[in-house]
């Protein structure tokens, strides 16, 4: 996630995971071709099953990746946002009098054992109608904190105690 603050005040903040597309599709394209040269090459077809299948699952994880761009207009006193995947986009407006609050979703997994921790976060913009996260990048709960929800307070006009944090806590795995 890329946070630009603007000499106008806006602030953009962009979530975009090109490489991790761009990765996906080109091993897709390497397995697709692997299944064909397997099939080409060879009398038994089942020899291409698993790189074929293999296609199919790049192909299907790069589809489902989202990508977001969020611009919150200072002059317009508005943001405008979009999020999108290989295939659709959405996107909208949202009024800064609409916005409640920016909020941290702060999650902590811990391991089956009990003895390893980690931490990560997500920004969501609160409004009445509930809640838009940002992105789909797991933040530093830190970076978060400290460099993403402040500029965006100070733009809305709102103090530091604005931020909302919620946390949940992840056994062993298990998402909740």
């Amino acid at each position: 996630m890329t946070l630009e603050v603007r000499a106008d005040g806006s602030v953009h903040v962009r979530d975009r995971f090109v490489f991790l597309r761009t990765g996906l599709l080109i091993s897709g394209l390497l397995f697709g071709g692997l299944g064909v040269a397997l099939a080409l090459g060879g009398s038994d077809l089942r020899s291409a099953y698993v790189p074929l299948t293999c296609l199919l699952a790049c192909a299907g994880f790069a589809a489902v990746v989202e990508d977001s761009d969020f611009l919150f207009d200072a002059t317009a006193r508005q943001v405008r946002w979009r999020k999108w995947r290989l295939l659709g986009r959405t996107g909208g407006t949202i009024p800064f009098g609409a916005i409640e609050s920016i909020a941290l979703e702060v999650r902590t997994d811990r391991s089956d054992s009990g003895l390893s921790i980690t931490t990560d976060c997500r920004v969501f913009v609160v409004t009445r109608d509930g809640a838009l996260a940002l992105g789909n990048s797991n933040l530093d709960v830190r970076t978060a904190r400290e460099k993403i929800a402040p500029p965006l307070l100070k733009l809305l006009g709102k103090g530091p105690g604005a931020l909302a944090e919620r946390g949940l806590v992840r056994r062993g795995g298990a998402r909740g």
